[in-house]
């Protein structure tokens, strides 16, 4: 067996060139290598094992002639699609474990196999297996395995049959199971709030814009705050200087927000900004010098003219409305506490969040409990409910969703720690639309419910 699987060829980044004159090779290791084009494989007809266990294949198109294998590894793999496998009728073993293939029905046919490792696979539906009676009649090594699969995951019953040791055993009472086992119903997904909403632009988590709707861009009246407001804003953030940076720098960001035709202004966001000037204006001064009347009276300007921009756009209307239902009845501190934690992993920069989300968290960072409630519980709700849509059409379905899936994989404790603020249903759901990622899969059996904390409405 010629093994590329050692510490000085692990670098490998192509196959050799003399590789496709190894026709009468046999065996072939190639785990762990960084090779990315496996095409001339499929001239190496004489293969009986391979070993391809992480590596960066994507594609088994080269191996569906290869009829001659008999041994197959394939774990830890980004390949999605096992139709060229459904022709090698010599398989006896094959080795999927942590993979993201979400159909086996292409190893229906593969009736010679006596080990089938599927333990971590992203696959709902075991049924297309039932005929492959090897495995329950005369398994080799540890036969069929499916242990933390999103199949085990999602039905308490098959989790049972995956811990039963004898691999006979195992595989007859699966087979039996499945002739009587209907899929489960995707959980259906709680309501999102309408504050906030998430989407995925760009490959990225990021906050709808909240644009002037048909009649705010038809009214003169708005048009002419939105262009006073933009010149008062680059006013104040001269007025502040060097002097003042701090003040300068919140100006900046109004003036930014602003820095687009009207039709493009997110009122959401400029609201949140004029709040943040708000708090500057109250404390009157900055690092122990008060603001002078010129900066005073520019950062008035801005105060007077910003609220008849924003004030009656629908979602700054529900956000106000919210604030006033916080400062009436405060969030829970365990919630609050919750939602910091996960509010500071998403303004650190992750590569999977969006450039408005991070600075509306990096935005309301310090300012009132009512600002901050109002803000993160809408928010995070929206987003661990877009998180949960992405990873229930399975990691490669849209573009980007591996950014998306290893920011999941970073931040696990503080997103359940999150979701559990909205109650044990919205927990359960969260949970189960993250069973198809095998990196995450791990994970969700030893959750549980940690808190029965407050609202599971927005």
């Amino acid at each position: 067996m010629l093994n590329f699987d050692r510490p000085k060829t692990r670098a490998l980044t192509r196959l050799p060139e003399t590789i496709t004159g190894l026709i009468k090779l046999r065996g072939l290791g190639l785990s762990s290598t960084q090779i990315t084009d496996f095409a001339p494989l499929a001239g190496l007809t004489r293969l009986t094992v391979l070993s391809l266990n992480y590596t960066q294949i994507t594609d088994l198109a080269p191996l569906a002639g290869l009829t001659g294998l008999t041994v197959l590894w394939l774990d830890n793999t980004q390949i999605t699609d096992l139709a060229p496998l459904a022709g090698l009728s010599g398989l006896t073993v094959l080795s999927l474990n942590d993979t993201h293939i979400t159909d086996f029905a292409p190893l229906a046919g593969l009736s010679g196999l006596t080990t089938l490792l599927l333990d971590g696979s992203a696959a709902l539906d075991l049924r297309p297996l039932r005929n492959l009676r090897k495995l329950a009649d005369s398994p080799s090594s540890n036969g069929l395995t499916f242990t933390n699969s999103a199949a085990s995951c999602a039905d308490p019953r098959i989790a049972e049959i995956a811990e039963i040791e004898d691999p006979a055993t195992r595989a007859k009472t699966l087979f039996d199971y499945l002739e009587t086992w209907v899929p489960p119903l995707p959980p259906e997904a709680p309501e999102p709030d309408p504050l906030l909403p998430v989407v995925i632009e760009a490959g990225r988590l990021e906050i709808a814009a909240s644009l002037p709707d048909a009649t705010e861009q038809a009214e003169p009246l708005k048009r002419a705050l939105y262009v006073r407001l933009r010149a008062k804003a680059d006013d104040l953030a001269l007025a502040a200087g060097n002097r003042f940076p701090r003040l300068a720098r919140l100006a900046r960001v109004v003036q930014a927000d602003l820095d687009k035709p009207f039709e493009a202004v997110d009122l959401l966001d400029v609201h949140l900004g004029i709040e943040d000037l708000a708090q500057r204006a109250a404390r009157g001064e900055e690092d122990g010098e008060p603001f002078p009347p010129e900066v005073s009276a520019s950062l008035a300007d801005v105060l007077r003219i910003g609220p008849g921009l924003t004030l009656d756009h629908a979602d700054v209307a529900l956000y106000e409305d919210r604030k006033r239902r916080y400062r009436a009845q405060p969030e829970p501190e365990e919630n609050r506490a919750a939602h910091a934690a996960l509010g500071q992993a998403i303004a650190a920069g992750d590569p999977a969040i969006g450039k408005r989300l991070r600075s509306v968290e990096q935005r309301v960072e310090g300012l009132p409990d009512e600002v901050v409630s109002a803000v993160r519980t809408a928010l995070h709700r929206n987003l661990l409910l877009t998180v949960g849509g992405v990873l229930l059409l399975g990691v490669g379905a849209i573009a980007d969703s591996v950014t998306i899936s290893a920011f999941v994989q970073s931040n696990w404790a503080l997103l359940i720690d999150a979701a559990t603020t909205y109650g044990p249903g919205f927990l359960d759901w969260f949970i189960a639309a993250v069973a198809p990622t095998p990196e995450l899969r791990a994970a969700p059996p030893n959750i549980g419910h940690p808190r029965k904390r407050g609202h599971d409405k927005p």
